[in-house]
């Protein structure tokens, strides 16, 4: 925990815009407790983890489009997207919504995937790793969970530990 970087939160609302299964917004949530953390997804499953929220007084989830986020203009002193944005039918909007309801003066942090057009077997591989998470994503919890069980030893074995060999 301690090489997690501090973020530059300024206000006491942070938002998780794109939150999946809610894993990074509840993990911001514990390493920082003063702030009310709201994790946003647009698929149906994120009403699943109000439960998990109600776990902890500063964790939030709600249904909702990263495209058209329903919230006024300069709400959030921390915005929050990981492998979002890329995936929405215009990515500028998005952005531009991201922009929209941070407070003036406050940071957003966001990441979207490589395109990879330079290397054929990037973009075969990428093109199966998304055809698994499209299937993966609609699974239920334990069943997804037995999978991710029985596969973890392959994928090591296949790519961690292969990937240590070559550093």
């Amino acid at each position: 925990q301690d090489a997690v970087p501090s973020l530059p939160i300024t206000g006491p609302w942070a938002i998780d815009v794109g939150c999946g299964t809610g894993g990074d917004c509840a993990f911001l949530a514990e390493r920082y407790p003063a702030v009310q953390w709201v994790g946003v997804d647009v698929h149906p499953s994120i009403a699943g983890l109000r439960p998990f929220a109600e776990t902890r007084r500063n964790l939030h989830f709600i249904r909702a489009n990263a495209a058209c986020l329903p919230f006024r203009s300069d709400s959030f002193g921390f915005v929050y997207s990981y492998g979002v944005l890329h995936h929405l039918a215009h990515p500028q909007e998005g952005f531009a919504e991201l922009v929209r309801v941070l407070r003036a003066g406050a940071a957003v942090t966001f990441y979207v995937y490589e395109t990879h057009r330079a290397s054929r077997w990037k973009r075969l591989a990428l093109s199966v790793v998304g055809g698994v998470r499209r299937m993966t994503t609609t699974l239920p919890r334990p069943l997804l969970f037995g999978v991710c069980w029985m596969a973890s030893p392959v994928m090591v074995a296949c790519f961690a530990w292969p990937a240590r060999l070559a550093a």
